[in-house]
């Protein structure tokens, strides 16, 4: 298992993260540049620590000023689309079905 950035430990693979009405599972990404992030930092901001601080690293690039726009791209464009894509992306659950199945 990859170590994801900065001084955190793996997450072992049965951990989750409820979100917006989805469960999402291990490897947890950065919604805005992709980077492999911890449990606590998907659970707390769903961002790396560059991107959250709005000095974004677009396409995994080491950081550069010319990369580096005010706010995440997720956190306003799209009318809301990239959202969906990145749920399909993670291949979160919906809380409804995860529900749903339990109740069986």
């Amino acid at each position: 298992m990859k170590k994801p950035a900065g001084d955190h430990r793996p997450d072992p693979p049965s951990s989750w993260v409820e979100f917006n009405g989805y469960r999402f599972h291990p490897p947890f990404k950065c919604m805005c540049c992709g980077k492999e992030i911890c449990a606590r930092q998907f659970a707390y901001g769903r961002a790396c620590g560059i991107c959250d601080m709005g000095a974004c690293n677009p396409n995994n690039k080491v950081y550069d000023v010319r990369y580096a726009h005010p706010h995440p791209e997720w956190w306003s464009q799209n009318g809301g689309k990239l959202f969906e894509d990145f749920v399909k992306a993670m291949q979160a659950q919906e809380i409804k079905e995860i529900l749903a199945l339990e109740g069986d």
